[in-house]
């Protein structure tokens, strides 16, 4: 068969062609994995990926004809090898492929999708211009105990170029909408974020193009999506309570169970939507509703760092790849926790990597060390929505008496020296009614200041002037993230009573975020 000066020597060269495992059932059973649509995607993209070089990925699923065809530009599957990798459990291109596991992450993703499939295929290692294409001389809904036979046919392209496409048809379930392929392209953009990045050299290019009855939805790129995170360890606006988007706390985590292990783990809070919107939409729009989708996300349609309790906890990382996303945290389900574990060794995936392998010593006692670590960097509390985490009352407490002890004009004002700080700024002063949180006993004013770690409320005030008239304070100073409508309305009626009854003295806010810029 001869179609063009390209393509030429056309040959059936088997028309029952066996793999090593050659019973449908075992397809069929592959196929019966609990798969999100945009998961078995990526079990597919997985194989495209090599250690070396760079990948363009093309993704075309057509509503109209049932199929998803995935095309790539990678290094191909040699003639010799072509039944061994429709064998379960065997890996093709050994050494080069980044993501190869188990071997039986391809078949199991198209069986799970389709029920029928074909594939072209140009390996970079043959220099003599073959492709190859293997079709199935069954579906999936042949007899279980029918052996699997393929047609296996090759003919010379000089001009094609190296690389797969796998043609999935007869779909069984997949994205019918713009919205739901959007949310598969979000995932995606959530799944392979190192991969996509510009500062990691590209090394996925991934384009995506969905075929509807009436309309084409196309993205000509994917681009990564990275939690927008908030770190109050530098604020960037106190009054939005916004912190700069990285990490808050990094380690390297090892272990000896096993064969050994080792981990490395960035923790941080998500910085919540509301605030999210309000400083980001006129500076980078995109960072937002790519992460949330909408204002305060909605499930199906924001990404899997979105801000809620089932998109919270830990994503484990391996080779670049987030592998699976917010598993059960080893502390609280807070809304804003995020933690990355990239896999240095040691720990492994499920067979199919839409899990982690739980049952190992080394991933138990990874865990155990894991919630140590991340009890002692302070992430095993909750916090209140769209409050950064500061610790405890405690922390912002001897946050502030820094801030006096390091605020020259502060001082002159209220009357305080140095050589004497520790007895003018007194913690927890213990009285008749109760225990002040500071109490500045200065040459000039005598202040009672009440410090917590995300709001002050009516109670924090009122219980705040109790003291103040006891030792009769000329200033009430309430240290906190925000005030709440409570405090605002207690705050207000008490400066009225001091007032009626010729009090000087006054109820200030502070926002002890100012402090952390």
């Amino acid at each position: 068969m001869n179609n063009s000066n390209n393509k030429e020597e056309f040959q059936v060269v088997n028309e029952e062609a066996q793999p090593e495992a050659p019973v449908v059932g075992a397809l069929i059973s592959l196929g019966r994995q609990g798969y999100e649509f945009w998961q078995a995607v990526s079990e597919l993209i997985d194989n495209t990926i090599t250690i070396d070089g760079n990948t363009d990925v093309t993704l075309t699923l057509d509503t109209t004809k049932r199929t998803f065809r995935i095309k790539d530009d990678s290094i191909g599957i040699p003639g010799k090898d072509l039944m061994k990798v429709l064998a379960t459990g065997y890996k093709v291109n050994k050494g080069k492929q980044l993501m190869s596991k188990s071997g039986m992450g391809m078949k199991a993703a198209i069986y799970w999708m389709g029920k029928d499939f074909e594939l072209t295929t140009k390996s970079i290692t043959e220099k003599n211009d073959w492709v190859y294409k293997i079709i199935p001389n069954f579906t999936s809904d042949s007899d279980p105990e029918v052996k699997q036979t393929y047609t296996v046919t090759k003919w010379k392209d000089k001009n094609a170029k190296p690389g797969t496409t796998l043609l999935i048809k007869n779909l069984k379930t997949f994205p019918k909408t713009k919205a739901m392929m959007d949310w598969m392209c979000t995932n995606l953009a959530c799944t392979y974020k190192r991969g996509l990045s510009q500062k990691n050299d590209e090394k996925l290019n991934i384009r995506f193009i969905g075929v509807q009855a009436n309309d084409v939805y196309m993205k000509s790129k994917i681009e990564s999506i990275n939690p927008l995170l908030s770190d109050f360890n530098k604020i960037l606006d106190p009054q939005l309570k916004v912190g700069a988007n990285r990490w808050s706390a990094t380690g390297t985590l090892k272990g000896d169970a096993g064969n050994g292990w080792e981990v490395k783990v960035s923790a941080g809070r998500k910085l919540h939507p509301k605030a999210a919107w309000a400083y980001y939409e006129k500076r980078n729009l995109s960072k937002v509703s790519d992460v949330y989708g909408t204002l305060g996300g909605r499930k199906g349609k924001a990404s899997p760092y979105d801000y809620r309790a089932d998109t919270s906890g830990i994503n484990f990382i391996l080779k670049g790849k987030v592998l699976v996303f917010n598993q059960k945290t080893p502390t609280s389900r807070a809304e804003s926790l995020c933690v990355d574990v990239d896999i240095i060794k040691g720990i492994e995936p499920s067979m199919i990597k839409t899990g982690m392998n739980t049952s190992t010593e080394e991933y138990k006692e990874m865990m155990g060390k894991l919630k140590k670590w991340m009890i002692d960097k302070g992430f095993q509390k909750r916090t209140k929505a769209n409050t950064q985490h500061l610790g405890e009352n405690e922390d912002v407490r001897d946050k502030f008496i820094e801030v006096i002890r390091n605020d020259e004009l502060k001082r002159a004002e209220w009357g305080i020296s140095l050589d004497t700080f520790d007895q003018q700024v007194i913690p927890e002063m213990t009285t008749e009614i109760g225990r002040i949180d500071i109490f500045v006993n200065g040459d000039n004013k005598k202040i009672v200041i009440e410090a917590k770690k995300e709001e002050i409320d009516a109670k924090a005030i009122s219980q705040a002037v109790g003291y103040a008239l006891q030792v009769d304070a000329d200033m009430i100073l309430v240290i906190a993230q925000q005030l709440t409508k409570s405090g605002v309305v207690a705050q207000k009626m008490w400066q009225k009573h001091f007032k009626k009854y010729g009090l000087e003295k006054e109820i200030v806010f502070q926002n002890i975020l100012t402090f952390y810029v």
